[in-house]
């Protein structure tokens, strides 16, 4: 078995001390069981220091002390103290877990010193003055021993107590810094003032989204000294939110697209809170990764929630901030998010009041007040730009049987069959229109005599096989009819057509010489 060298040199003088006992063997064989019993313990405590297991049997070592002092007394061999002065010297030198000041210390040299004290006290010395020399010189020796080692640990406790109190005192000073570190943090955060002036100047006019997005990044970016600004709208479509507004420049700020759930962005759809991770550039281990960091340390994510539902997301790039600075900065950012939230939610009421006063209630189309405006400023649009413009007139044949055989609410499905016919089949570019009754009109912007035929054509397609998937039939004189269009149309330029008057006339006439020829059919005017 190899030992370390710790443990050979804690063990070789426990080996050696034991070796000064040697010519006191014929004086302790006299007394063998007081003697085994000293030896026994005492190399049993020497066995078990080298597995660092002493302190288990360290305070009967007291006993090895008694016994030597009994045997020095009983054989009046007295010059057996002067190893045995040296026990407790030896024994806190190899004993890592003892210090100069412990009780095994204190009790050892006090039971060293009265065991010598005990046996010149009731023993006798007596003869020559050199005869009385010997026998007292090894109480001297205990006595001065004991005298000079206390006289060696004393400036080291007192080195070892100065030690212990600067380290008290450097511990002290060090928390004294960090709370006047957390104070001067706690002063430097926003004032009342500041969350005024950042809240309050934020003021909305209009109802221009864009114009509305733009003010908010630029408050929130003064207000919070923010090294970039993103926001992103969510598209329900793709499942992720879609940068449409950036100012700053970051690694952290370079995605486009971000899917819901993932990133610290994404993450704001899925907990409808905001997101806040600080500390990167202690977190960031990788030298290269930090150092593209640049300033950034935190990233503050809020979500713009309406009607329960996360609409759009905005990422805030921070620099290093005291905890305070961090608590303001999330609620000042919070207090502009939720105003922004407030204010889409007046933009959508708006658009809703908008788009209620223009369409129509039932089938959804725009209705004939925005017609008359749409008409006049596409008619105009075309003739500055010298671009073709179609409009199509659409009559809903046997409308009145269907309302008479089947009452109005069957006449109702069938206006509102009829207007997602025109909507699932027009460009995003047209407009579909109801103008009253089973009057419908479309404008196709753009659209020549061949793309006006296609679009035509395809509407009149797709509606004959909704009246059959939906059975919109009547009776008109004991026969059964179907529903469909009577279409006629109009396109820009045309000799003919002057203005807007001339040119809703063009196709009107269209329209009337569907009906006249049986219905169910279309036609453009020449």
């Amino acid at each position: 078995m190899a030992f370390g060298q710790s443990t050979m040199q804690k063990l070789l003088p426990l080996i050696l001390y034991s070796l000064t006992f040697l010519p006191f063997l014929p004086s302790i064989k006299e007394y063998q069981i007081v003697g085994m019993v000293a030896l026994g313990i005492y190399f049993l405590y020497t066995g078990l220091s080298l597995v660092n297991k002493q302190d288990a049997i360290r305070t009967l070592l007291i006993v090895p002390i008694l016994c030597l002092a009994m045997i020095s007394y009983f054989t009046m061999n007295y010059a057996l103290f002067y190893p045995l002065a040296l026990f407790p010297y030896v024994i806190s030198n190899v004993d890592d877990e003892l210090d100069d000041d412990s009780l095994f210390e204190k009790y050892s040299r006090f039971a060293v010193c009265l065991g010598a004290f005990a046996c010149f006290m009731l023993g006798s010395a007596h003869g020559s003055i050199m005869d009385k020399m010997g026998a007292y010189a090894p109480l001297i020796f205990v006595f001065c021993v004991t005298g000079l080692h206390y006289l060696i640990s004393a400036p080291r406790l007192q080195m070892a107590t100065d030690t212990q109190m600067q380290e008290e005192i450097s511990s002290l000073k060090n928390e004294v810094a960090m709370l006047q570190a957390k104070l001067k943090n706690a002063k430097s955060g926003l004032t009342q003032e500041n969350y005024l002036a950042a809240v309050l100047g934020l003021d909305f006019t209009g109802f221009n989204k864009d114009e509305t997005i733009e003010k908010t990044i630029d408050t929130l970016k003064s207000s919070a000294k923010a090294i970039f600004i993103s926001y992103f709208d969510y598209d329900e479509k793709e499942k992720a939110f879609v940068m449409r507004k950036s100012i700053g420049s970051s690694p952290m700020n370079q995605q486009k697209k971000i899917p819901a759930g993932i990133g610290i962005v994404g993450q704001t759809y899925t907990t409808e809170q905001y997101v806040f991770v600080n500390a990167m550039q202690e977190k960031e281990k990788d030298e290269y990764k930090r150092a593209l960091l640049g300033d950034l340390n935190a990233i503050l994510a809020l979500p713009i929630v309406l009607h329960g539902e996360v609409k759009a997301s905005i990422s805030i790039g921070l620099p290093t901030m005291s905890k305070q600075q961090e608590l303001d900065v999330i609620n000042l950012c919070s207090i502009i998010v939720q105003k922004l939230g407030n204010e889409f939610e007046k933009m959508e009421q708006h658009e809703k009041t908008k788009i209620a006063n223009i369409t129509d209630g039932l089938t959804k189309l725009y209705n004939r007040k925005y017609f008359d405006i749409k008409i006049a400023e596409a008619f105009r649009q075309a003739e500055l730009e010298q671009k073709t413009l179609a409009y199509v007139e659409i009559d809903l044949d046997f409308f009145k049987q269907m309302n008479d055989t089947h009452g109005h609410e069957f006449g109702d499905k069938v206006l509102q069959t009829a207007a997602e016919t025109f909507k699932e089949n027009i460009r995003k570019s047209d407009y579909a229109f109801r103008q009253g009754g089973d009057e419908f009109c479309l404008l196709l912007m753009g659209a020549d005599q061949k793309k006006t035929h296609e679009i035509m054509k395809k509407i009149r397609t797709e509606y004959a096989q909704k009246v059959e998937q939906c059975h919109l039939y009547a009776m008109k004189d004991g026969q059964e009819v179907k529903s469909s269009f009577s279409m006629g149309a109009a396109i820009y330029p045309n000799e003919k057509i002057h203005d807007v008057k001339s040119f809703m006339a063009l196709a009107d006439k269209a329209v009337y010489y569907v009906k006249e020829h049986g219905k169910n059919n279309m036609a453009i005017a020449k």
